[in-house]
């Protein structure tokens, strides 16, 4: 799915009343209708309503949605900031019909109409903000300001119109900025890119997209912000098996993992790389642990280090089409050396998780030996151990794309949207994951994975995003079945299984 900027999404409006023969105030009580229904789905008509209206088409939008809410039987207050209540064409409209055809009065804002958030009504009144839409790009002041923070004062749940007002959709806000802590959000057509990012859950709250009918082929020559990875999309990447499918031909990966105390993380790494659908996976693992992996790991072949408690030595590398270094690997000098000769003698991808970033943090300059399409895996602090402290999610978007650019690699950071980089700088959101994968040892699983994909034969960027996708999406089904907290992170595979099964069985493919 493609994310576009504000000016976009308004092109796309206008663009829509071209192709489909109807004027802007018909898509605007369109969108509104829908919005409402989506809130009425939670809210019945035994709560007070109150909506913030601002200005411009998002006030306009409130004004019609309070139109339909007193219809409906709510009991419904209306405040704006300005005198003028609308000051866009069409919102200016919707007042009219507002004054002409419903007993609602729009009281203009002033201080006196605060409201004490201990006030006993509030468990029975719901706030609608529709005072500012997609197009802010300044931090709100004067009357409007008043209004956000009387909002978040009210002590009652509060439901933004498309985006919660002051939260920029394109941008980072300035620190400290005023913006509604919203309860719902319902956002027209498609999410807004500020959404996917850490910091601004507080604002959104529990979102959702709630489609108005937008024409498809309206910004069929823009180019978007950025991209959602998402189930369409990643059903178009799987392959297909042939039925003469063997294990030689779906390629062998090589997992370099674990040490003294660290083995669990070698185990779960091979099983990620066991879920992923490549023909073999070997785990190079020290000489003294061999025997565990053999048993907790059966179908894995195992490579032995000549060292007993860590990383030391090579494999032959000729025999894999991508390896996976890094998860418990520790960081010992000798560790070090041997990770400095995989990357010059490794002649296919790496994807390098965990300690092997933590190594590289030490001496960036091993960033230049690394094969063409080569992987790094961070979390958060693992990559600011990379690119230095960063303020924001935005930052460190930016940070990451001039490292990834730099040194030609794919770079992932890990989160509930996680966000990929190419080597040319693009970056996408995946659509999918889950609070259930905050857990030790799911990145682990995660590198498996990729690598399992790489050596299967998918190019890095495919490889990256497809494996990002069904692994959040393997979380959101073990949640979707108990909860979002009892995941030992050893069960993954098996809800990866069933990701792999429903991609498998797509309609799309």
């Amino acid at each position: 799915m493609d994310l576009w900027t504000p000016k976009q999404i308004h092109l796309w409006d206008q663009q829509t009343c071209k192709l489909q023969q109807i004027d802007s105030v018909e898509l605007m009580y369109r969108a509104a209708s829908k919005w409402t229904t989506a809130f009425t789905r939670i809210f019945p008509n035994s709560y007070r309503v109150t909506i913030y209206v601002g200005p411009g088409n998002n006030g306009g939008d409130g004004l019609v949605v309070a139109m339909l809410l007193d219809r409906l039987g709510y009991k419904v207050t209306l405040y704006a900031g300005d005198p003028e209540v609308s000051k866009s064409a069409d919102a200016r409209h919707y007042y009219n019909q507002l004054l002409r055809e419903s007993s609602l009065i729009v009281k203009i804002w002033d201080e006196t109409l605060d409201v004490d958030s201990s006030s006993d009504e509030a468990s029975t009144e719901v706030v609608i903000d529709a005072l500012f839409g997609i197009g802010l790009s300044r931090p709100l002041d004067g009357v409007y300001l008043q209004m956000v923070e009387s909002m978040n004062r009210r002590g009652c749940p509060i439901c933004s119109v498309d985006i919660p007002s002051g939260l920029y959709a394109d941008g980072p806000n300035e620190l400290n900025a005023s913006v509604v802590t919203a309860t719902y959000t319902w956002t027209f057509e498609v999410p807004k890119v500020s959404f996917f990012f850490p910091e601004n859950y507080i604002y959104t709250g529990k979102w959702e997209v709630v489609p108005i009918g937008l024409a498809q082929e309206g910004l069929k020559e823009e180019v978007p912000m950025t991209s959602l990875i998402d189930e369409m999309e990643v059903s178009k990447w799987v392959r297909t098996s042939s039925p003469f499918d063997h294990k030689g031909t779906r390629g062998h990966a090589l997992v370099i993992a674990g040490s003294e105390g660290m083995m669990g993380a070698a185990t779960l790494a091979s099983l990620g790389a066991l879920s992923g659908g490549c023909g073999l996976v070997t785990a190079h693992v020290p000489f003294r642990f061999v025997s565990l992996i053999h048993q907790t790991v059966s179908e894995c072949l195992v490579s032995t280090d000549i060292d007993g408690g860590c990383f030391s030595s090579l494999p032959d590398l000729s025999l894999y089409k991508a390896v996976a270094v890094g998860p418990g690997l520790g960081q010992a000098e000798k560790t070090k050396e041997a990770l400095i000769s995989l990357f010059r003698k490794s002649q296919v991808p790496i994807v390098i998780d965990a300690d092997a970033l933590n190594i590289i943090s030490k001496e960036p300059s091993l960033l230049e030996l690394l094969p063409k399409n080569s992987i790094l895996t961070p979390h958060p602090k693992e990559l600011e151990r990379l690119i230095g402290t960063t303020y924001s999610s935005w930052e460190r978007l930016e940070k990451a794309r001039a490292l990834a650019i730099k040194y030609g690699v794919h770079i992932l950071i890990k989160g509930n949207h996680s966000v990929v980089i190419d080597t040319a700088g693009w970056w996408t959101v995946n659509g999918s994951g889950s609070s259930a994968l905050a857990k030790g040892g799911s990145g682990d699983i995660l590198a498996g994975l990729i690598v399992s994909l790489l050596a299967f034969g998918y190019p890095s960027s495919i490889a990256l995003r497809l494996g990002v996708w069904i692994h959040g999406k393997a979380g959101e089904l073990f949640a979707n079945e108990g909860n979002d907290r009892s995941l030992r992170v050893s069960m993954l595979p098996i809800f990866i299984g069933k990701v792999w099964e429903r991609l498998l069985n797509s309609p799309v493919k």
